[in-house]
């Protein structure tokens, strides 16, 4: 094993936006800001934040409709949105991704933005706090289900982090996350 390089500083894309025309009626938009990398220290948190504001269904035919953006999503036909964690070695994107009719999409995008806004400023219920964790260890212990999910997983901890950890050291990181 080759000792792990010393972490370089982040790169940044830079603002700006970009828009990509694609045929049919619904809209597509991301709104994500700087999040955290692969071996941050911070890096459960923004897991059970995102696990608390919504992310895909696990379940087979289940809904979102118990989560922050789900509810959202469920203001406006057709829509749906969720969150996003993704990390790098170096930095991170969080955020949120939605899709709605065109006619649709500035307003799903406000009342997502808002939910977010109202998880920074009011916080959350501790229940809502204890189910967001559970969904979020259920997260990474379904990582361990099949070999090819297992090796992926370990190899990407490898190459973002330098180091490997074992899902009950993940877990035990998410059960204490506090409000």
């Amino acid at each position: 094993v080759r000792p792990v390089t010393p972490p370089v500083p982040p790169r940044y894309f830079g603002k700006g936006e970009s828009h990509i025309r694609l045929y049919g009626e619904d809209t597509q938009a991301v709104l994500a800001a700087e999040g955290v990398s692969a071996g941050s220290e911070d890096l459960p948190k923004y897991v059970v934040l995102q696990h608390l504001l919504g992310v895909e269904n696990f379940v087979k035919r289940g809904s979102m409709s118990s989560t922050r953006l789900g509810v959202c999503a469920g203001q406006v036909s057709g829509a749906c949105m969720r969150a996003v964690n993704i990390n790098h070695s170096d930095t991170g994107l969080f955020g949120v991704v939605a899709t709605a009719p065109g006619t649709q999409i500035r307003r799903l995008l406000e009342a997502g933005l808002s939910a977010c806004r109202d998880v920074a400023k009011k916080g959350v219920p501790s229940s809502e706090l204890t189910a967001s964790k559970k969904r979020a260890k259920t997260a990474v212990l379904s990582q361990y289900e099949d070999t090819e999910q297992l090796h992926n997983s370990l190899l990407l901890q490898v190459a973002m982090s330098g180091k490997v950890s074992s899902a009950r050291e993940m877990t035990d990181e998410i059960d204490k996350v506090t409000l």
